[in-house]
């Protein structure tokens, strides 16, 4: 066999071995191309990395604050009321409201303050009452009080206490030092003194011995 025979011989001999070995391992040979088996789930998928980010600090909710509207107290005075206690009298402090002006409490103000009575103490007695009394008014320090036929019908020890507390309260008032008693036509009208005297226009000094 001449030497390119040989070389000829040779290499059938290496591809039939070859070919056996690639069928010995399963692989077949095929002359046309074929599709690659499919991936199996979810090896083909994109991977997504999603990240959660945290959320936000919330703010506090608004509360709705609500201001309670500024009062201011209404102005007060301490006035003295003087009352009955038996045949003596005593005074009684007692605070009044007075007007937004922050005026004193004037003479008639007084005098329905006076006629409502003791309020604190039970051991007082108020013996002035409307029907005794009729108009009251103040010119230059003096008040005018007009008293009815009842007032000058009191028995003198009593009408003494009455005009006590009259005197010695209306006197206690900025402004005022003397009291005129006078009857409705506008007569003087005497009334009694603590000294056993008597006139028409008195003062808080007349009264003092009657008190504590």
């Amino acid at each position: 066999m001449s030497r390119v025979g040989r070389a000829a011989a040779v290499a059938v001999a290496l591809g039939l071995a070859a070919g056996g070995a690639l069928a010995g391992c399963g692989v077949t040979h095929d002359k046309a191309a074929r599709a690659i088996e499919q991936v199996p789930f979810g090896l083909s998928d994109t991977t997504t990395t999603s990240t959660t980010l945290p959320a936000p600090p919330t703010e506090p909710p608004t509360t709705a604050s609500t201001v309670a509207p500024t009062t201011t107290a209404a102005p007060t005075e301490v006035v003295s009321l003087f009352y009955a206690a038996g045949n003596r009298l005593r005074s009684e402090g007692r605070f009044v409201a007075l007007p937004a002006s922050g005026a004193k409490l004037d003479v008639p103000g007084t005098m329905r303050e006076l006629l409502l009575g003791p309020r604190t103490d039970p051991g007082l007695q108020n013996l002035v009452t409307p029907d005794l009394l009729g108009a009251v008014s103040l010119d230059r320090g003096r008040v005018a009080v007009v008293v009815t036929p009842a007032f000058q019908a009191l028995a003198p020890p009593l009408q003494l206490v009455v005009v006590g507390q009259l005197v010695l309260t209306l006197t206690d008032r900025p402004g005022v030092g003397h009291v005129a008693f006078v009857d409705v036509t506008g007569q003087a009208v005497p009334v009694p003194r603590a000294d056993g005297s008597a006139g028409d226009d008195v003062s808080a000094d007349d009264y003092r011995a009657l008190t504590p």
